[in-house]
């Protein structure tokens, strides 16, 4: 993965970036990349910090939200899900409109 070598200890602060940088919506695969982790190593910070983006997200336990609650997330999320679908068939066709234009005929 990196250079750095087995059984390197990292600083709380190090730790609680980290964790910060999955809350923030980025992916585990990048956060271990960027800083050099494994993503079990990841996986054990997350957890002793007992956070979950549902609980980032809302404020609240996800286990304890209400239906409506619920539902309101689930909008949420398939509007998002809508938004990018569109925006990744916007770029296919771009990118092929740029690749006709540059190939060689």
């Amino acid at each position: 993965m990196g250079s750095r070598p087995k059984g390197t200890r990292y600083t709380q602060e190090f730790k609680d970036s980290a964790v910060k940088l999955w809350l923030s919506g980025r992916s585990k695969t990048s956060v271990c990349a960027e800083l050099e982790v494994s993503g079990s190593t990841l996986d054990d910070w997350i957890k002793k910090a007992g956070v979950d983006r549902g609980s980032v997200l809302t404020g609240k336990d996800p286990n304890e939200l209400s239906n409506q609650e619920l539902l309101e997330l689930s909008r949420d999320q398939a509007k998002t899900i809508k938004r990018l679908e569109l925006e990744k068939e916007i770029l296919e066709k771009a990118t092929a409109f740029f690749a006709a234009k540059v190939a060689p005929k």
